[in-house]
Formats: structure tokens, C-alpha cells, sequence
């Protein structure tokens, strides 16, 4: 193997070693997985042909994280890659993973998305993978985006297992890894985030929604990993970036660790009674939100991000969009009757949800 590779006069990579121990890739440049094939596919005219020791590299350290799966019949996950950028990586990424077996729905790279929108955060779009899942009588199932930074799960029972519950799956082994380290979360997240990392022996940190703020909030509080409420999941051992794809193998991983299925290890982390994000299209953004906190002052109000109001059974966080006339509102109660109670209160004060 040469000690560079090049194309053309498009780009130049120098490979210094196959030791993945320290990260994913050993390169002379800041470039994730994902970054190097979209440059490398650039250069080449054609994205699904890269040189195959960057996703040997890829796949090295992936294994070197995973725990043998010496199991009697193999794991079954079910994959959507919503003929996304993830089917230029993924299907030779799990296809050499050990202990799984991978059904593919969409994995031939298609622009137009002819089979659904390339956004797993709307729940009609997982409705094949669901399907999926049940026919196969898998223990999972796997839903890209549209450029695989961003990865939904849904459980064996077709049930979706929403990002903060996986946050705190994979804070499990980054924080068996790294101890003490800090695990970056957005605000939105279900208080068991926090409570789960600070029994783990992590550092919770708490962010505003954007990747942007993750990022930069990572390196300066020494997060070696986490999660946004969009699927969006950070490796600081992936150069501080998202990858939907390292999520997925991580989070199969620490499942196999603790013997549990997706299921199983939601299930223990569904505590309390969330809304979800609720849109509101209003006139007067800081108005209400003004409201909001002069109703809830009694409450620890912060502001990280629109304003939060947080008691000792409930909290609510109001934040207004930066590109629409919407206000966006999360709410989590121990118990569905007080949620139910305090989602009218907001109501009255916000409207009808759009």
C-alpha cells in the first residue's frame, strides 16, 4: 500500500498508519468518515466508489469498540438508508460487522428520493422500516437521514426509542471508556438524561438545540460524547463530529454488553410523561415567552435557550425559531395526569399547536 493517495489534482490524503486505536481516521486533516468519501466521490465524479482502506480504516476502529458477539444465532437490524448518502457507507460497514444479520430497505443512492422523504424524525417515514422490522422479526431497526449524520431507532416492536434514551445508551460505554469525562446534551432531553449520567459517574452538559453550540461546547468542557433530541449524536473520538453511522454500531454494542434488547433498555429509561416538540405560529415571539416565564417564575427559570421553568415533578422549555414565526415547546411531568394539567396551562398562554 502507498503512503498517499492520489486522485487527480483534486485532493491528496497521506496514510501514516492502520493503528484506529486513537481515532477513526489517521489522517492529516480533520475529516470524518463521511467527509473523506463525499471529497474523495467529488474528485472521482461518483460518490459510491472510495478507496476501500478509508472504510477499512472505519470499520477497524468500529470492531475495536464492539464487544465479540458470541451469541448462538445472529442479532437481526433492520437498516433504511432512504437511498441516502448512508448507502455509500453503510451497507459494507454492517455487511463486516460480526454476530449481525442486516436486511436493507433503499440503499441504492437516489437523489430524488422516490420511496420517502430522508427525515426519520417524522414518524411516517419509518413506517416501512416498522413493517420492516415485524416481517423479519428483528430486535431493531435502523433509519438514516438524508446524509447519514443523523440515525432514528425504533425497537422490535416497531416502537420509536427517541434520541435522548439512546444519548444515554451510548454515554454507558463512552463513559466505561473515559471516565468522569462530560457527555454534552440538548435541553430538550427527558430529566433521566441527567440522572443516568450522573450515575454513570459522568459530567452532564447541558446545551442549546444546534449543532453548531454542541460542537464548540464539546471541546471546551472536555464531553467525550452525546446526543441532540434530533438524532444528531457527537464523537469526540470521531474529531468532535456527528455520524449516524457510529451511533447505530455503538449503540448495538453496548445492548449485546448489557444482554438487553432496544427494547428492553428503553423501556427501563422511559421514567417520566413528555409532549414532545409542539409548534406554535405566533405573532409576538418574545411576548409570549415573556408570559411563559412571568407565569412559571416560581420555578428555576434559565434562559440557555428561550426560557426553561423547572420544579421538582415537571419542567417546560418555550424557544422561539430563528427562521420562523414558530415557538417551539418541550415539556416532561413524573406523571401523565400533571403533564396532560400543565400542557393546557401552556396552551392558554400559546395558542393551538400548528
Amino acid at each position: 500500500m502507498s503512503d498517499s493517495v492520489v486522485i487527480g489534482k483534486e485532493l491528496k490524503v497521506h496514510e501514516k498508519s492502520l493503528d484506529v486505536s486513537a481515532s477513526i481516521l489517521d489522517l492529516d486533516t480533520d475529516l470524518n468518515f463521511r467527509d473523506t468519501c463525499r471529497i474523495i466521490g467529488r474528485a472521482l465524479g461518483y460518490i459510491r466508489y472510495f478507496p476501500y482502506r478509508f472504510a477499512l480504516k472505519f470499520l477497524l476502529f468500529a470492531i475495536s469498540l464492539m464487544t465479540p458477539l458470541i451469541l448462538p444465532w445472529p442479532i437481526k437490524v433492520v437498516i433504511d438508508y432512504a437511498n441516502g448518502m448512508g448507502a455509500a457507507e453503510g451497507p459494507e460497514i454492517f455487511a463486516n460487522l460480526p454476530g449481525i444479520e442486516v436486511t436493507s430497505l433503499y440503499e441504492d443512492l437516489d437523489g430524488t428520493f422516490p420511496n420517502h422523504e430522508a427525515n426519520p424524525l417524522k414518524e411516517s417515514n419509518l413506517d416501512d422500516l416498522r413493517a420492516a422490522v415485524e416481517q423479519q422479526g428483528a430486535t431493531m431497526g435502523l433509519a438514516f437521514d438524508g446524509d447519514a449524520d443523523r440515525c432514528a431507532f425504533v425497537d422490535g416492536e416497531g416502537r420509536t426509542v427517541h434520541a435522548d434514551l439512546i444519548t444515554v445508551m451510548l454515554a454507558r460505554g463512552f463513559l466505561e471508556r473515559h471516565p468522569g469525562k462530560g457527555i454534552i446534551y440538548d435541553l430538550r432531553s427527558s430529566k433521566v438524561v441527567h440522572e443516568e449520567i450522573v450515575k454513570l459517574g459522568g459530567r452532564p452538559v447541558r446545551e442549546r438545540v444546534g449543532h453548531s453550540f454542541m460542537k464548540e461546547t464539546m471541546r471546551k468542557t472536555d464531553c467525550i460524547g452525546g446526543g441532540e433530541l434530533s438524532g444528531h449524536f457527537y464523537f469526540a473520538e470521531n474529531y468532535y463530529t456527528d455520524c449516524g453511522v457510529l451511533a447505530a454500531i455503538m449503540v448495538i454494542n453496548q445492548l449485546h454488553k448489557e444482554g438487553k434488547t432496544l427494547k428492553q433498555a428503553a423501556d427501563e429509561l422511559r421514567k417520566y410523561y413528555g409532549t414532545g416538540e409542539i409548534n406554535f405560529k405566533v405573532d409576538d415571539k418574545a411576548a409570549l415567552m415573556q408570559q411563559v416565564e412571568e407565569r412559571y417564575k416560581d420555578g428555576e427559570v434559565d434562559h440557555l435557550d428561550g426560557v426553561t421553568a423547572t420544579f421538582s415533578d415537571w419542567w417546560v422549555n418555550v424557544r422561539p425559531s430563528n427562521t420562523e414565526p414558530y415557538l417551539r415547546m418541550c415539556l416532561e411531568a413524573n406523571t401523565p395526569e400533571l403533564m396532560e394539567q400543565k400542557k393546557e396551562e401552556l396552551f392558554g398562554i400559546l395558542g393551538q399547536p400548528t
